[in-house]
């Protein structure tokens, strides 16, 4: 029996995947029964409250690594057959091994951040150059697991494929609402907010939260103003990987969307994620701090969504 914390993640990521909402289209599919089936590929997530929600939001917060990574945390809860699950398994472990570059940029950056915060302020020119090693890489790896990729998709059935390319979408929304909406910059305070998130883990009082939020909103607020997040490149390259993940002929080196895709998610999303502890550090506590770094160094360490 899986653990609830998975279950929990799982009902978000389905819940996420099958939401409905304006503009985008669909892709449609062919069932193991036969019977064609289509399935959105934009609309605003249904997030559920509650400690997997939570737990998968905290994750995306801190880790940015593109649609490959999207794909590489679906796998496990794609729930294949045991016939299958060797293939599968190996093809996983073929792309985490790939991934390599990325988690160690990823991870430099949460070290970098974890010392600001235990210091008191956070270097800026260190994260300027470990924002920009991880938006380098991030364009090498579709590259270098496009092969795997393909293999997995042949080790799949057409329901797996399927499944698979919802969800990624559904990470994808997740990590877009709790990283690049613009919408969602203010009332971080609020449930489900990166800011309420800390509330009960770092014992923020109510006058620290509202200092923080504050900052923050005011940090994204020009940050905005000269840049935005690009989600037509997004969601382009969204459409393609469902689109064709979910057919029945699939090459991933035809994906010509994906380098623009990846470097804008992960540069902004590494960048939003230092803009809150810029705000956040300078009005916590010298034992919040240690904490704080401590779980920030704890976040360095981790690859994928348990």
């Amino acid at each position: 029996m899986e653990p609830k914390s998975t279950l929990a993640v799982a009902a978000v990521l389905l819940a996420g995947a099958l939401a409905t909402g304006c503009g985008g289209g669909s892709a449609q599919v062919t069932t193991a029964g036969g019977a064609p089936q289509s399935f959105p590929v934009t609309g605003e997530p249904d997030e559920e409250q509650g400690a997997g929600a939570d737990e998968v939001r905290a994750f995306h917060r801190h880790h940015h690594m593109g649609f490959i990574g999207f794909a590489l945390m679906s796998i496990p809860s794609l729930g294949v057959s045991p016939a299958e699950q060797v293939a599968v398994d190996k093809i996983k472990a073929d792309i985490q091994a790939k991934m390599q570059p990325a988690h160690e940029a990823e991870a430099v950056l949460l070290n970098v951040v974890a010392d600001g915060v235990a210091a008191g302020a956070i270097d800026s020119a260190k994260v300027a150059a470990a924002i920009a090693k991880i938006t380098e890489v991030s364009t090498q790896m579709d590259d270098a697991t496009n092969d795997a990729l393909d293999q997995l998709h042949a080790a799949l059935s057409a329901p797996e494929r399927q499944a698979l390319a919802l969800k990624v979408q559904a990470h994808y929304q997740i990590w877009e609402k709790a990283n690049a909406s613009e919408a969602a910059h203010p009332d971080q305070e609020k449930e489900g907010g990166h800011i309420h998130h800390f509330i009960t883990v770092l014992a923020l009082t109510p006058d620290q939260v509202q200092k923080v939020d504050a900052a923050f909103t005011a940090s994204m607020a020009a940050v905005v103003a000269g840049r935005k997040f690009d989600s037509k490149a997004a969601q382009e390259h969204l459409d393609a990987f469902t689109k064709s993940f979910a057919a029945d002929q699939f090459n991933a080196k035809s994906l010509v969307t994906a380098d623009k895709a990846n470097s804008g998610v992960t540069s902004w999303g590494a960048m939003r994620m230092v803009k809150m502890y810029e705000a956040m550090t300078p009005v916590l506590t010298p034992e919040q701090r240690t904490k704080l770094a401590a779980l920030l160094r704890d976040h360095s360490t981790k690859t994928e969504l348990k």
